[in-house]
């Protein structure tokens, strides 16, 4: 977006930019700009080179995907490097497996590639393949059949090594013992925790003792680096109440996408698929043929097309439902399949035997489905909707734009642009750069302070020299102009300015220092062979003896878990005993007393562990693949 509106702005400053630019072209010519254009590979594997084309390609997917999840949290300068790091490699090995592929023949056939899409669940309604759930699957991703099965039979050889490897790794019982050992055994465990009420009543601190803490301690009483800021934002949501609609435009709206509107012609339909054996034609496959004649000559003598699917069909998703496929539009059937299914004039109407990539199939047409059109009346309310949309956009581009070229013009200030545009311009209070006060109040979730990359411009060596920033993307069609107001230093406040927070500071350090050295004293005392129960009774503590402590226990006091199980395990009669210091700031001191194994490592547990060993075999083997070759990667170029 922020593009477009660059590519769009006009004034001297662009015309200017065009001079400079001609004046070359002017002098030698633009002869070379016929020189074909020469592929620069980011990377090498033997004689295969990955072009900066599809590189760039997955590596902006990536990002895109990962920018999805984690949204604001997002940070460009943090997952960018690892990113491009991360595709590259993965470039890499695929290409050592296509070469591995190709050396040892590996291809997938029809027949298999159709067995693996029937048997995929997300491909199936009631536990059989639905040809309709599959095209609307795949049309999500912005598939048709036939490039879906390109797809699916590259990413099938690609993974055939992988495949192998991890079908030859296992785990024995004795390994699965151990970890379910290590995963799964309990603690039995006593404790005691001492809060920071456990503590002196005449514990007062003053006011050099607040000074002496302040003294060390004088990154706690920093104000960070601040500035202050105005804005301008627009947004296309902003601008939905400068849109005029009116009769004629919202019929011509209509007009311009009146395709939205149409349903195709669609066909319900039915098939008796034959399967052919890889690599076999039906005159060398002796059960297809029988089959295949048999289904054609009781066609031919009018038996029920549903129960001889039922009977004959190999297609496991509609074999049971009488080969009943449902509705089908263009583009959904591979072609031989869709061109005689449209072909047909009447329902009930079967066609002759169609020879697909899965097969023979003896079509019948069920039912036309004429294509259809929904009037403006009826899709009125939609159009409006779809209208505002459309023209808050364009509003917002024109605006934009425009704010962008006149604050590109006031460099000193945004005043003239937000009378010229009537956009408020507004303030904030003190920022840092990790901010965390409220800046915009508005409707949607893409605050000025939320977003990373208005952060980083406010601080920027540009703005601080007073000029406005360029326009910074928040969300979609919602960008903000900013401007430093204001700017001061990080500072370390002056002792009188802090003084209670310094008394404050002092005290909390005092006391967990003393309930610190208390819960130190009480471990050893326990560790010596005095007895637990008596001691935090004679202090007045309480002993907690919980049911034996698993990995997933939620009832401990927070942040004593992870302590519990790196206690090393007692020897005999003894106990260990260690002091953990809790989230809340007490301490916890802790007496392990044993611990208890679990039973065998169940078959689940194996299998889990196999598929652990064998991902790792996987990869160790693409490791050692690309050890061997011959790669090269132009860091320079990612």
């Amino acid at each position: 977006m922020l593009q477009s509106i660059r590519d769009r702005l006009v004034g001297w400053v662009a015309w200017g930019i065009v001079i400079l630019i001609g004046v070359p072209f002017a002098i030698i010519g633009i002869t070379d700009f016929g020189t074909p254009v020469r592929v620069i590979p980011v990377a090498e594997v033997g004689d295969i080179s990955i072009d900066q084309e599809e590189y760039q390609r997955r590596y902006q997917l990536r990002r895109q995907n990962v920018q999805q999840q984690l949204e604001d949290r997002y940070n460009p300068d943090l997952f960018d490097p690892q990113l491009r790091k991360q595709v590259v490699n993965m470039l890499v090995e695929e290409a050592l497996l296509r070469v591995f592929a190709e050396d040892n023949n590996i291809h997938i056939s029809d027949n298999e590639l159709a067995l693996i899409i029937q048997s995929d669940s997300s491909f199936q309604k009631d536990g059989r393949f639905d040809f309709n759930e599959y095209r609307a699957r795949i049309g999500q991703e912005g598939f048709t059949p036939d490039r879906y099965e390109q797809f699916l039979r590259r990413e099938r050889i690609l993974t055939t090594l992988p495949r192998m490897v991890r079908a030859s790794s296992f785990a024995t019982h004795g390994e699965a013992k151990r970890l379910n050992d290590l995963a799964a055994h309990k603690r039995v465990i006593r404790y005691a925790v001492v809060g920071r009420d456990f503590s002196p009543d005449d514990m007062n601190i003053s006011e050099d003792d607040a000074r002496s803490y302040y003294d060390s301690h004088q990154n706690q009483f920093e104000r960070p680096e601040q500035i202050k800021l105005e804005y301008l934002r627009v947004s296309a949501s902003g601008l939905a109440d400068r849109v005029e609609i009116t009769e004629d435009a919202l019929r011509r709206y209509y007009e311009e996408h009146s395709e939205r509107y149409i349903v195709d012609e669609q066909r319900k339909s039915s098939h008796i698929l034959i399967a052919l054996p890889e690599g076999e034609s039906l005159e060398n496959s002796a059960e297809a043929l029988e089959k295949f004649n048999a289904v054609k000559d009781k066609l031919a003598a009018g038996e029920d097309f549903a129960e001889l699917a039922r009977q004959y069909s190999d297609d496991p998703g509609s074999a049971s439902a009488g080969g009943d496929l449902g509705q089908v539009s263009r583009g959904m059937m591979v072609k031989p399949f869709e061109t005689a299914l449209f072909a047909m004039g009447e329902a009930g109407e079967i066609s002759d035997p169609v020879l697909t990539s899965f097969g023979y199939h003896f079509i019948r047409l069920d039912e036309i489905i004429e294509r259809q059109e929904q009037s403006f009346d009826e899709v009125r309310q939609e159009l409006e909707e779809g209208y505002a949309e459309q023209e808050s956009v364009n509003l917002f581009y024109d605006v934009s734009e425009h704010m962008a070229e006149l604050s590109y013009e006031n460099q000193d200030s945004l005043v003239p642009v937000s009378e010229a545009l009537g956009i408020p311009l507004q303030t904030t209070d003190w920022l840092g750069r990790e901010n965390d006060m409220p800046v915009i109040d508005a409707d949607d979730e893409a605050n000025v302070e939320a977003n990373p990359d208005v952060l980083r411009e406010a601080f920027s060596e540009r703005l601080r020299a007073g000029d406005n920033s360029d326009p910074v993307e928040i969300d979609k069609n919602d960008v903000v102009i900013i401007r430093v107001v204001d700017y001061r230093e990080a500072v370390v406040l002056p002792f009188d300015d802090v003084t209670e927070q310094a008394l404050s500071s002092a005290r909390k350090a005092a006391i967990d220092a003393k309930i610190r050295e208390f819960a130190v004293e009480l471990a050893e005392n326990v560790r010596g062979g005095g007895s637990f129960e008596e001691l935090v009774e004679q202090h007045g503590l309480m002993l907690e003896t919980p049911e034996p402590i698993g990995r997933d226990n939620l009832s401990l006091p927070a942040g004593m878990l992870p302590q519990v199980f790196k206690m090393p395990v007692p020897a005999g009669d003894d106990i260990s005993v260690t002091v953990v210091s809790l989230s809340d700031g007490s301490y916890g001191v802790i007496a392990l007393d044993k611990i208890m194994l679990p039973e065998a490592a169940n078959e689940l547990l194996v299998r889990e562990l196999s598929q652990r060993y064998a991902a790792r075999a996987a990869q160790s083997v693409v490791t050692a693949m690309r050890e061997a070759a011959d790669v090269v990667i132009h860091e320079d170029r990612l």
